[in-house]
């Protein structure tokens, strides 16, 4: 599923949300935290961080709508990418 999201994310890395956090930043912060040996309930932990963080810099909508998901495509792959990460892990 990263390989498949990769091209989406890339043409939106330069996208930057308050404080300087790219989408660049947070894939590669993603894709560490692939590697590292956790716990399951760390892993969901560390990944409900890094949600929590993309929702206050990009703004993210409690309710998604198809609008803003096409309006903001290479957010809203990468924050799908790691949710779907969390139900697969933990």
């Amino acid at each position: 599923m990263v390989q498949n999201c990769a091209m989406t994310l890339r043409t939106g890395a330069e996208r930057k949300g308050p404080g300087n956090m790219s989408i660049e930043s947070l894939m590669n912060e993603y894709e560490l935290l692939q590697t590292q040996t956790q716990t399951g309930e760390q892993l969901d932990d560390l990944y409900a961080d890094l949600m929590i963080r993309m929702e206050k810099a990009f703004e993210i909508p409690g309710i998604i709508t198809g609008e803003w998901e096409q309006d903001n495509k290479p957010v809203s792959t990468l924050y799908r990418l790691i949710a779907s990460s969390r139900l697969m892990k933990t």
